[in-house]
């Protein structure tokens, strides 16, 4: 993989220190983006 990550081919970003935290965060973040964009159809 020449060094990258399984995040990083998937184009996930995770910084930080407590990188399962981001994960999770991002991981809300993408539900309650989706939830809103159903709303709106």
């Amino acid at each position: 993989m020449d060094g990258d990550t399984h995040a990083d081919r998937a184009g996930i970003k995770v910084e930080g220190e407590n990188k399962w935290l981001t994960l999770i965060q991002n991981a809300t973040h993408s539900i309650h983006t989706k939830e809103g964009r159903q709303n709106a159809d």
